[in-house]
C-alpha cells in the first residue's frame, strides 16, 4: 500500500486524569508505522497536570487537543468528537495503554481487505503499571460463524474497546454512538447495535497493543458496575431483537431482585468468581503474589472451569 493509497485514520484517546501514563500512550500513536493518520486526544477536564502535558503537542500538526469545560465521562466526550471526523477510519486508544507502531496498518490492511466490516479490533497483552507483560487478552468473534454463534445464544460479544477499529461510515449512515447509560459496558452495547446494523464486527487475530492494568483502570476498579451493566445490555439487546421496547435501568434492577433466591445466588457465586480472577490479575501485576494466590484460589473455588479456561488464554498461550 503506497502513501498516495492509504486511507486517512484518526486516532482518539479519551484522557481523564490518566497523566502519569498518557505521555507513552501519545507517543505509541505517533510512532505508527502508518502515515496517513493523525491524534485526537480529550482532555475530560483533568485534574493532575494532563493539560500542562499535552501544552507539549501544541505545535505538533499531528495532534489535535479538545479540552472539555466539564468532565463529561468517555461516552459523551468521544459522541461530541466522532461525527465530527472526515477521516475513513477512527482507531480509539485509552490514556494509559500503548500501541505497537505496526498496529494502524496491520488494522487498515485488515479492514480494506473486509469491506464489510464496521468495527473490528485486535489482541492484546497485559502490563502491569511498569510495563511488564504479564498475560495476553485474546477474543473468539474471528468469523461470521462466531457472531452468529453469540447470536444464536443470545449472547452479546466484545471486541477490544481500546483496540477498535471503526469506519466513521458507521457513525454517518447508521447514527451509532455510544451509549453513556450502558457505562462502563457502553462499547459492547455499541458492538451488538452496530452488528445488528448492515456490517460485520470481526476480530483480527494478532497482538496490536498493550493494556495496562493498574489500581485506577476500568478493568480493577469497576468490575461489578461492569458486569451488571453487562448484563442490562444483554437484556436490552434480547428485547431489541424480539421486537420489544428496551428495559429502562429501573425495570431492569426490578427484574433482577424479583428473580428467586437460588438463581441470585448462583448469579453471586459466578460474578464473584470473576471478580477475585480480575482482581488476582492486578495482584500478580502489582508484585503481590500472596493475595493473587489466595484470590485465584477463592476464584477456582467458586468457578473452576471458567478459572482454568482464562489461564490457559492469558498465560498458556503465551
Amino acid at each position: 500500500m503506497t502513501k498516495l493509497s492509504q486511507p486517512s485514520v484518526v486516532i482518539v484517546i479519551p484522557a481523564y486524569n490518566a497523566g502519569s501514563f498518557l505521555k507513552e500512550a501519545i507517543e505509541s500513536s505517533l510512532r505508527q508505522s502508518y502515515t496517513e493518520c493523525r491524534l485526537i486526544v480529550i482532555n475530560d477536564c483533568s485534574t493532575d497536570g494532563t493539560k500542562q502535558l499535552l501544552g507539549e503537542y501544541v505545535i505538533d500538526s499531528r495532534v489535535t487537543i479538545v479540552e472539555n469545560l466539564e468532565n463529561k465521562g468517555k461516552s459523551e466526550s468521544l459522541n461530541e468528537v466522532l461525527p465530527t471526523i472526515e477521516e475513513k477510519y477512527v482507531a480509539l486508544m485509552d490514556a494509559d495503554d500503548v500501541m505497537y507502531p505496526h498496529r494502524i496498518e496491520k488494522q487498515v490492511s485488515y479492514m480494506e481487505k473486509n469491506p464489510n466490516i464496521g468495527a473490528s479490533s485486535g489482541f492484546m497483552e497485559y502490563i502491569s503499571s511498569d510495563g511488564r507483560v504479564i498475560g495476553n487478552a485474546s477474543l473468539d468473534l474471528l468469523t461470521d460463524e462466531d457472531a452468529k454463534r453469540y447470536e444464536k445464544n443470545k449472547e452479546p460479544f466484545a471486541i477490544f474497546c481500546p483496540c477498535a477499529i471503526l469506519r466513521t461510515a458507521v457513525f454517518r449512515e447508521e447514527n451509532l454512538l455510544f451509549r453513556k447509560q450502558f457505562w462502563p459496558a457502553d462499547d459492547i452495547d455499541m458492538w451488538n447495535r452496530v452488528y445488528e446494523t448492515k456490517w460485520r464486527v470481526i476480530a483480527q487475530p494478532e497482538i496490536l497493543m498493550q493494556y495496562r492494568i493498574h489500581g485506577s483502570s476500568a478493568v480493577t476498579s469497576n468490575y461489578f458496575r461492569t458486569r451488571q451493566q453487562f448484563e442490562y445490555v444483554r437484556e436490552c439487546m434480547r428485547a431489541r431483537r424480539r421486537g420489544d421496547e428496551e428495559l429502562t435501568h429501573e425495570e431492569f434492577l426490578e427484574m433482577m431482585a424479583a428473580r428467586p433466591w437460588w438463581v441470585r445466588g448462583n448469579h453471586w457465586r459466578k460474578i464473584c468468581a470473576k471478580g477475585m480472577y480480575r482482581s488476582g490479575g492486578f495482584d500478580v501485576a502489582e508484585g503481590n503474589y500472596f493475595g493473587a494466590a489466595y484470590k485465584l484460589a477463592v476464584a477456582a473455588m467458586l468457578q473452576p472451569i471458567y478459572v482454568s479456561h482464562r489461564l490457559y488464554q492469558q498465560v498458556g498461550q503465551r
